[in-house]
């Protein structure tokens, strides 16, 4: 394409005001010119990857332009100069499309990536744990329903009751029951001190069973900021995975 690197210059803004100015006269004045500075700033457009209808509604707009240049009374636009930019944002939309299909970040891949439980996280206060035998059993069979039954009994004793709530959370987590998971985990940090090193735990997995209901907004905000101020791991990289363009 002719004049490629002043015409570039040009929509980059790397071109001084003088030069500006007389490159712009020289546009005015010549229609092939101008047709040049329109496709390549097209061109740049696409390849910035924006929004898909868009870059749609644009290829649309140019074929209706050419489609209608056999009717104008002004020059004809011949097709062949449209051929390289169509064909660029014909390929182009595959690939966009290809990405939304396969990258997009949907709120259950991100939470099934960042939930995990294992018995060993779960066992807590040593003292305690010949207390929590059956639940903790039941849990690493997977048996969750039989699970809550066992550790709802120890719900009723206070010195029980923040562990036991925490772990009948996750059997409602693994139950895909995240209203009820989102509860219980809620009910742990509410505690606040008295919630000890469960407190950062059960506020996580809050977020995590908010997200899985697809509920956001200022509290869960609140809480993931707390959780990155605290090092949290895993909270940083939720909250650049929420804030991608591929959500």
């Amino acid at each position: 394409m002719k004049n490629y690197k002043k015409i570039e210059a040009y929509l980059k803004g790397e071109l001084s005001p003088g030069e500006v100015s007389s490159f712009e006269t020289e546009i005015a004045g010549n229609e092939d010119l101008a047709e040049e500075v329109s496709l390549h700033s097209f061109e740049n457009e696409i390849l910035n990857l924006g929004v898909e209808d868009d870059l749609r509604n644009r290829i649309k707009s140019i074929q209706q332009t050419a489609n209608l240049s056999s009717h104008a009374s002004s020059r004809v636009i011949s097709m062949k100069k449209w051929l390289i930019p169509l064909s660029i944002a014909a390929s182009l939309l595959l690939v966009i499309g290809f990405f939304y299909q396969n990258y997009m970040v949907s709120n259950e891949k991100l939470v099934a990536s960042y939930y995990n439980y294992s018995i060993s996280d779960l066992r807590g206060d040593q003292a305690l744990n010949s207390v929590f035998t059956d639940g903790m059993k039941l849990i690493e069979e997977e048996k969750f329903n039989e699970a809550i039954q066992s550790l709802e009994k120890l719900t009723r004793n206070e010195n029980f009751t923040i562990q036991a709530n925490y772990l009948i959370g996750h059997c409602y987590f693994n139950l895909e029951n995240y209203g009820q998971a989102s509860n219980y985990f809620q009910s742990v940090f509410n505690q606040n001190e008295k919630a000890g090193y469960y407190f950062l735990d059960a506020k996580w997995n809050w977020l995590l069973s908010e997200l899985a209901q697809g509920k956001q907004g200022k509290s869960f905000d609140s809480a993931l900021d707390e959780l990155i101020e605290k090092d949290y791991v895993g909270a940083v990289q939720l909250k650049k995975d929420l804030d991608s363009i591929w959500r």
